[in-house]
């Protein structure tokens, strides 16, 4: 069904185009880790809202879609995606610290559910945190323990891994260049499953940069997921409602 399809590819997030005001800024080469992640946690706490138009892709064994739609973020509080696949709004979904909220307007459907229906059906473990950490692009919560190594490459990148459990890794590059993460890698061997998330194609929106570009790819066995997101438009620190209302009329579903 397309709204099981599309539910799951926008979870699994669980993301400007030719407009010339957007300039790219380069930041001299940071040699030094912890400087860096300090530095990008200051600048990140500048931005508390973002409004995106997107272009969107999903793939999978079965299916492939494509879809457009509005994405607007309460930093720390609500996660609001209208998609519209047709150029008419077809469902809209809401993110919050608690819960996940789907509205299908094809079949005049609903579902709530928490993050653990994220969990058991795809194997992902993630929460609100990590689903505004990747439509932002903003630096993840990087555990520093003995089983964490950073390294630099040759193209200057730092190459962070983390090694807690023993057939699982995590991995994320940081480009000191850009202050960005442009790949996070989740690898568990055992269950020969993996999510990779790749950044790219970044811009200089009001001072703050942001990826134009972000791919998601979610693999267990021979099934994988493919989700793709352009940003078209993005507009920082603006005020906007969040709307999200269920008509009583709509049946709810488990999804």
């Amino acid at each position: 069904m397309w709204s099981k399809v599309l539910i799951g590819s926008i979870i699994l997030f669980l993301f400007v185009g030719c407009n010339n005001r957007f300039v790219l800024r380069k930041n001299k080469l940071t040699e030094n880790y912890d400087e860096l992640v300090a530095y990008i946690k200051q600048q990140e706490d500048k931005v508390e809202t973002y409004s995106i138009k997107y272009n969107g892709k999903f793939e999978s064994n079965e299916r492939s879609l494509n879809f457009r739609g509005i994405l607007r973020i309460l930093k720390g509080e609500k996660i609001w995606i209208s998609i519209s696949p047709m150029g008419i709004e077809a469902a809209r979904l809401l993110f919050t610290p608690e819960n996940i909220q789907f509205i299908n307007r094809q079949n005049k459907t609903y579902f709530i559910t928490d993050y653990n229906y994220v969990k058991d059906k795809f194997n992902v473990d993630i929460n609100y945190e990590f689903v505004e950490q990747v439509l932002t692009n903003r630096l993840m919560s990087i555990p520093d323990t003995m089983n964490t190594s950073v390294t630099k490459t040759n193209e200057g990148m730092f190459d962070i891994q983390i090694n807690e459990q023993k057939d699982a890794i995590k991995r994320y590059v940081l480009n000191p260049e850009y202050q960005k993460l442009t790949h996070v890698i989740f690898n568990d061997l055992q269950q020969n499953a993996g999510l990779t998330i790749q950044f790219d194609d970044y811009v200089d929106v009001k001072s703050a940069v942001l990826p134009q570009e972000i791919k998601v790819n979610v693999q267990k066995d021979e099934k994988y997921i493919n989700l793709d997101l352009s940003y078209k438009k993005i507009v920082l620190n603006s005020s906007f409602k969040i709307l999200f209302r269920i008509p009583p009329k709509y049946e709810q579903i488990w999804p």
